[in-house]
């Protein structure tokens, strides 16, 4: 056998080899926040004094759609779903905090946040109170759980609640949920969030919704791209990096939330009536 023959296939494989390590796979992280509007049914500014509008808070560098100046407010039995479509996810960030959080509600479970997948796959987080959930109003005092103990949970915004609502010192703290890496190649479809029905008289304040992911573009051309469409799911329009084409597009989606209960409000040391 022709021992150059044989040489020449090898010579175009070297080359072709060259030529593509030459176009490399682009792989970028970014980030998309999710509009609350359509399920937010509280006032900040009810809550708050002068609450912060975003998306850019001064105590983390995850931004946030605050643009409504409405939060959801969810009483016991009670739960809230956000549509999303991203494909890649890394994390998902909540503005979240809880009212009514009494002293001795600590290490108990409010609730949960759970991520959904394109494949039927969940991921779930509990809240825990003091643990990655603590008090909106943490100027009640000791008689309130003014501490979140995880390192998931940390503070995204401080500043006074409304003299009705008691006064003192208020934040919004943001919780940051790592996608386990079985999820991490699949489709971010959508984030719920329940209040669990039990005895606590604990409402959760859902204010915000982020997530971040991977894009990765592959060699070639513009068409064999990943999670370019992220930002078309509603309330993306103003994204910094919305586009158009052939991606995901997922409609809003709701479940029923629950307006704030009347006939309380914590002027923390006591409940009185409205």
């Amino acid at each position: 056998m022709n021992a150059g023959l044989l040489s020449k296939p090898a010579k175009g494989l070297i080359l072709a080899s060259g030529l593509l390590i030459g176009l490399s796979t682009l792989v970028s992280a970014d980030t998309g926040t999710v509009s609350l509007a359509a399920q937010a049914n509280t006032a900040l500014a009810s809550f708050y004094s002068n609450p912060p509008a975003g998306p850019v808070l001064p105590n983390t560098t995850v931004p946030f759609d605050l643009s409504s100046g409405n939060f959801v407010y969810l009483a016991n039995g009670t739960s809230a779903t956000f549509a999303t479509s991203y494909k890649n996810p890394k994390h998902v960030y909540l503005l979240v905090n809880s009212s009514f959080t009494y002293y001795w509600y600590a290490t108990r479970t409010a609730g949960q946040v759970t991520l959904t997948f394109s494949d039927g796959s969940t991921q779930t987080v509990n809240l825990t109170i003091g643990g990655n959930l603590r008090e909106w109003r943490i100027g009640a005092g000791s008689i309130v759980v003014g501490t979140a103990s995880s390192t998931d949970s940390k503070n995204a915004w401080s500043g006074y609640a409304q003299g009705w609502m008691g006064g003192g010192s208020a934040v919004l703290d943001q919780l940051a949920i790592t996608v386990d890496s079985a999820n991490t190649t699949k489709t971010l479809t959508g984030v719920g969030v329940n209040r669990v029905n039990d005895d606590m008289s604990v409402h959760l304040l859902v204010s915000g919704l982020t997530v971040d992911y991977t894009t990765i573009t592959y060699p070639g051309n513009s068409g064999n791209t990943e999670s370019v469409d992220h930002r078309q799911n509603v309330g993306h329009s103003n994204a910094p990096k919305f586009t158009t084409g052939g991606g995901e597009t997922a409609s809003n989606k709701s479940a029923a939330t629950a307006a704030p209960q009347k006939g309380k409000r914590l002027a923390h040391g006591k409940a009185q009536a409205d």
